[in-house]
């Protein structure tokens, strides 16, 4: 999945990919997905191709209430095919909570909003909110990486808002040269920064490479 981005419009919820497998063992409950220790508010599909297994699946989660936000109507693999795909896929578009445009899911607001959202990963622990928020320029790393391609004497800033504990807050992130930061929100909505500062060595450019 290196190499493969999650639409922007979902920067501010951290989707996780999810498979056949894991939905098939997943159940609805009180309105959201429950596959183990996960919860999901909405399942947002934009494959190109599903199996007729999946799509099965989908179709079975969907009836059951479950908002799914398809953005394009997928293509059977393979060069045996079902005999009712199309059938199913045209049951599973007309129903009312399968919309093709994510603003129009009625779902909880994303954790993080803003423009530019760096890459973050958060962990609540008893309605405190801990919050890791990558330094930006490490986004969007692809093969082959290039000596010194780290290196960067700017800071750079990002405005965003955070939902949290049914309050927005918002924050000012201010990255110093090469360092990510750890903000933690408590159930007040207590902003504090947790110092994590790491020096990495100065990159050796090399010349020519």
């Amino acid at each position: 999945m290196r190499y493969i981005k999650t639409a922007e419009e979902l920067k501010g919820y951290h989707p996780l990919w999810i498979n056949n497998y894991f939905l098939k063992k997943a159940e609805l409950k009180d309105g959201k997905l429950v596959c183990g220790d996960a919860e999901f508010s909405s399942l947002y599909i934009d494959n190109e191709y599903i199996d007729s297994d999946a799509l099965n699946t989908i179709l079975d989660l969907a009836k059951k209430g479950l908002p799914i936000c398809l953005k394009r109507l997928p293509k059977e693999p393979g060069k045996i095919k079902s005999g009712s795909y199309q059938q199913r896929l045209t049951e599973l578009s007309r129903l009312k909570n399968v919309v093709t445009e994510f603003k129009n899911i009625k779902t909880v607001a994303p954790l993080i909003e803003g423009k530019n959202i760096p890459d973050f990963w958060c962990k609540k622990v008893d309605g405190d909110y801990f919050i890791f928020f990558s330094y930006p320029l490490a986004q969007n790393l692809h093969f082959p990486i290039s000596y010194g391609q780290s290196l960067n004497p700017k800071e750079i800033s990002r405005k965003i808002k955070v939902n949290a504990n049914q309050n927005s807050v918002s924050v000012n992130l201010v990255f110093k040269p090469n360092q990510s930061l750890l903000l933690k929100i408590d159930k007040n909505n207590k902003v504090e920064f947790i110092d994590i500062t790491y020096e990495p060595p100065v990159p050796v450019v090399k010349e020519g490479e």
